[in-house]
């Protein structure tokens, strides 16, 4: 079973970049449960993840994962790794911000 559900979140974050929500809610379960890599907050249900995406939309321009790799986790479990890429909505700033040095005496 896990395996299928790896194909499902494959499938799942492309909906999600290609910003297809129905596609993306479709394969989602009712009673899902995500934890913002952005805020403190967990959203839940399909209704949340909707409030999520439109969060993540007023605060990014060009909003979406990259190098997505997937792992089956046993059972029902889904490990997903990935690079957020985007902009700061008015600010421009990339996200992520490319890293700087600095040298600490």
């Amino acid at each position: 079973m896990s395996q299928e559900n790896v194909e499902i979140m494959r499938r799942a974050m492309e909906a999600f970049n290609a910003r297809d929500r129905n596609r993306a809610l479709s394969m989602c379960d009712p009673e899902i449960e995500f934890r913002s890599p952005f805020e403190q907050k967990t959203y839940r249900d399909l209704d949340g993840m909707v409030r999520w995406r439109e969060t993540v939309d007023a605060a990014f321009d060009d909003f979406h994962m990259e190098d997505s790799r997937f792992a089956d986790a046993g059972g029902d479990r889904v490990v997903v790794l990935y690079r957020i890429v985007g902009r700061g909505a008015g600010s421009d700033v990339p996200v992520p911000r490319p890293r700087s040095l600095r040298r600490i005496a």
